[in-house]
C-alpha cells in the first residue's frame, strides 16, 4: 500500500492468481510455492486453500479461483506451519530413499553420451557403459564410506554430491582440458582417471582434514594406480603421461610479485592455492557453480578473489564481488547484482557480449536468519540459480538472467554464521 495516497497495489501472488483466473481454457493451472513457509502470510491463504477457494486480499478485493487453478506449496519441513495450513492442505511426504540419486545420474549420463558424440570420442556407447559401471560399483560405497567413517566440515546431501561428481567430470572431460579423442588406445584409461579425480574432489572434497586419510584409503580401493606416498588428495591427472603427478610440480619454483602490490594482496603459491586454483578455473571454464568451504583464515577468499581475477581475460569474465553480513537483505543483493548486468531486454539481464558474469558471494551464511528459519538472501540465490532468474521489485514481472555463473566462500555454521 502507498502510505501517501492509501492506493493498493497488487503483489507477486495476486498478480499470478489473477492470470490463471483469467485463463478460461480446461487445461489445469498450478501455482507453485517454493520455499519456507511460515505462520504470518501462510494465513492469508487460509481462504483460498478451503472448499469455497477464494483469495481475499489485504486491500478487500477477493478473487474467486476456479476448479481449474491449484496451489502446491513444496517444503523441506512443517516446523513452522500452523495447524489451520495443514488441515487445509493434502499432505504428501517425499522420502529421498523413495528416489534416491538414480535417477538423476541416468538423465545426466544420457545427456554425457549424446556430448561423446558430438566431440566423436571413439565408441560412445562403450564410453557410457565405463561410466555407468564405475557409478554402479563405486558411488553408493562412496556415499556410504563416507558416511560412516568419515566427518565433514560441511554436511551434505547424496544428491548434492553426486551432482557435484557429474558437473566436475563435465568440466573435466573436456578437448579443451586435453582429452584426447584421437587417442583410442587411452581414452577410456584416461575416463576413468578423470572420473576417479572427480570422485575424490566431490563426494570426498567435504570432508576433514583428519578423515581425507580414511577416505583415501577407499579412493586407492577405486584406483590401485594412485602413488604410494600422501594421500590422493596430493595428486592430479596427467593426461600427456597417461599416469597421476604430484600437485607439488604444479607449483612455480620462484615468485615475483608484481610491483607496488600491497602486503595483503600477497598470494605466495603453494600446494594448496594451486590446485583449489584449478579447481574453480576448471569449473568455472564451464560455467558450473562453485562454493569454497573451510574454518576461518584458510584463504579461501583469498584464492577465489586470485583465480577470478588471474582468468579474468582467458575465460572473459566480469566480477560481481558480494559481501554477506548479518543485515544484509535479499532487496540489496538483488540490487548489486542487477546494477553489473547488460539489461537486454525488459525482461532479460545477462553480460556483456562475449562475456560472462562471474558472482562471487563472500561469507555466504552470514546472513541472519529469519523468526520462521528462513535467509531471504540465500533464497534468492537459489532461485536465480535453480530457476534462472528473479522478479522485478516494483513491476513484479518475471526477470530471465543469463550468462551468470554463481561462486561463493563459507565458513562453519559458528560465531555469526548460520546453517545454510
Amino acid at each position: 500500500m502507498n502510505l501517501f495516497t492509501g492506493e493498493w497495489k497488487d503483489g507477486v501472488c495476486a498478480i499470478i492468481a489473477k492470470i490463471c483466473v483469467a485463463d478460461t481454457t480446461p487445461d489445469m493451472k498450478w501455482i507453485l510455492f517454493d520455499g519456507p513457509v511460515d505462520t504470518l502470510w501462510i494465513e492469508s491463504m487460509n481462504t483460498v486453500l478451503d472448499d469455497n477457494k477464494m483469495l481475499t486480499l489485504n486491500s478487500g478485493e477477493r478473487i474467486s479461483m476456479p476448479p481449474t487453478v491449484g496451489i502446491l506449496f513444496e517444503v523441506q519441513d512443517l516446523a513452522v506451519a500452523s495447524p489451520a495450513t495443514v488441515s487445509r492442505c493434502g499432505m504428501v511426504y517425499y522420502d529421498y530413499p523413495d528416489l534416491g540419486w538414480e535417477p538423476y545420474f541416468l538423465t545426466w549420463l544420457e545427456s554425457r553420451r549424446e556430448y561423446e558424440r558430438s566431440i566423436n570420442a571413439p565408441n560412445p556407447d562403450q564410453v557410457c557403459a565405463n561410466i555407468k559401471l564405475m557409478y554402479d560399483t563405486h558411488v553408493a560405497n562412496a556415499l556410504a564410506h563416507r558416511k560412516k567413517e568419515c566427518v565433514e566440515l560441511f554436511p551434505t546431501h547424496e544428491i548434492n554430491a553426486v551432482r557435484s561428481l557429474t558437473y566436475l567430470f563435465d568440466a573435466l572431460a573436456t578437448p579443451e582440458n586435453g582429452l584426447q579423442t584421437a587417442d583410442a588406445e587411452n581414452y577410456i584409461l584416461h575416463i576413468n582417471m578423470l572420473w576417479t579425480f572427480a570422485l575424490v574432489w566431490s563426494i570426498g572434497a567435504t570432508v576433514t582434514q583428519d578423515s581425507r586419510r580414511k577416505f583415501d584409503m577407499f579412493a586407492r580401493e577405486v584406483d590401485p594406480q594412485f602413488p604410494s606416498s600422501d594421500t590422493v588428495y596430493e595428486y592430479w591427472v596427467d593426461l600427456k603421461n597417461h599416469g597421476w603427478k604430484s600437485w607439488e610440480e604444479k607449483v612455480p619454483q620462484t615468485f615475483k610479485p608484481e610491483k607496488d602490490t600491497p602486503f595483503y594482496k600477497l598470494m605466495v603459491p603453494t600446494v594448496d592455492t594451486v590446485r583449489y586454483s584449478y579447481l574453480v578455473k576448471t569449473l568455472l571454464a564451464q560455467r558450473k557453480p562453485v562454493l569454497l568451504n573451510g574454518v576461518s583464515g584458510t584463504g579461501k577468499s583469498i584464492v577465489m578473489w586470485e583465480t577470478l581475477y588471474g582468468s579474468t581475460d582467458e575465460l572473459s569474465l566480469q566480477i560481481i564481488g558480494i559481501q554477506f553480513s548479518a543485515q544484509t537483505s535479499s532487496a540489496r543483493t538483488q540490487e548489486m547484482i542487477e546494477a553489473k548486468l547488460k539489461v537486454k531486454r525488459k525482461n532479460l539481464l545477462g553480460a556483456p557480449q562475449g562475456k560472462t558474469v562471474v558472482v562471487f558471494v563472500d561469507d555466504l551464511n552470514m546472513p541472519a536468519v529469519e523468526q520462521f528459519g528462513a535467509q531471504p538472501p540465500i533464497e534468492l540465490l537459489r532461485q536465480m540459480l535453480g530457476m534462472g532468474g528473479f522478479y522485478d521489485r516494483k513491476q513484479l514481472f518475471w526477470k530471465d538472467v543469463k550468462d551468470v555463473t554463481l561462486t561463493a566462500a563459507c565458513g562453519p555454521p559458528e560465531g555469526g554464521r548460520s546453517p545454510t
